[in-house]
């Protein structure tokens, strides 16, 4: 997914880290999509909340982040948020796929954490 047209408030990202990672910048343009079909009476109730400040609270910036690469820090984020949701989808249709073909599905060990 590529970050494309305008976007939701991402400053608070560039305050905290020093840049915006690219999977969360286009996040943050199809958020800002989403919003133009969603029910005003929907959105009302989270008007003013800082979503990506919530996001960067619950990472340890100060002991995990600082003093690493972008990138790395970037993997971090997106190995705690994008990543946990990812595989459980891919292990649903990989179950879902084995038991039509027959095969076995892939396993996961305890290593991803």
């Amino acid at each position: 997914m590529l970050a494309t047209g305008q976007s939701l408030d991402l400053q608070v990202l560039q305050q905290r880290l020093g840049y915006i990672p690219a999977f969360l910048q286009a996040k943050g343009t199809l958020g800002y999509k989403m919003l133009s079909v969603a029910n005003a009476d929907f959105i009302e109730p989270f008007r003013g909340n800082d979503a990506y400040g919530d996001l960067l609270d619950g990472f340890d910036i100060a002991g995990q982040l600082k003093g690493r690469h972008p990138v790395n820090q970037s993997l971090y984020i997106w190995s705690k948020t994008a990543l946990a949701q990812l595989h459980p989808a891919h292990l649903r249709r990989r179950c879902r796929n084995g038991a039509i073909t027959g095969g076995t599905p892939a396993v996961f060990g305890s290593y991803i954490v």
